[in-house]
C-alpha cells in the first residue's frame, strides 16, 4: 500500500455498505446462520463458504495504515447475524492481516 499515490486529502471516513460491497450478495437472504470458522474459512448452515470481495483486503489496509475510520452500513434489520458475519470474517485469512481486524458495532 505505501507505493500508491494517496488521495489528499484524505477522507475524514470511509462508509462500506455490506451487501454487493463487502460480500457478492444479499447475505440476510443467501446465507444461514449459524456460521462457523473464521477469516477466509467461515461457513453458514448450509456449508456455504461466505466469501468478501478481494479489494476489501486493500481497503481495510489503507485505513489502517492512513487513520482513515472505516464503518459499515446496511439496510438490513439482521444487525446481530451481520455482527457474527464481520466478527467471524475478523480480516485473518491469507489475505489479510489479524493487525488489521476491527471492533464491530452496529448502529439502528
Amino acid at each position: 500500500m505505501s507505493g500508491e499515490k494517496v488521495p489528499v486529502p484524505l477522507p475524514k471516513i470511509i462508509v462500506l455498505d455490506l451487501d454487493y460491497t463487502v460480500w457478492p450478495y444479499w447475505a440476510d437472504c443467501h446465507l444461514y446462520p449459524p456460521f462457523s470458522g473464521s477469516g477466509a474459512s467461515v461457513r453458514d448452515a448450509t456449508n456455504k463458504k461466505v466469501r468478501v470481495y478481494p479489494d476489501i483486503a486493500r481497503i481495510i489496509e489503507f485505513c489502517k495504515e492512513h487513520q482513515v475510520p472505516l464503518a459499515v452500513a446496511s439496510k438490513s434489520p439482521e444487525t446481530d447475524m451481520y455482527n457474527t458475519l464481520l466478527r467471524l470474517y475478523s480480516c485473518t485469512s491469507t489475505s489479510y492481516s489479524s493487525k488489521y481486524t476491527a471492533e464491530v458495532k452496529i448502529i439502528t
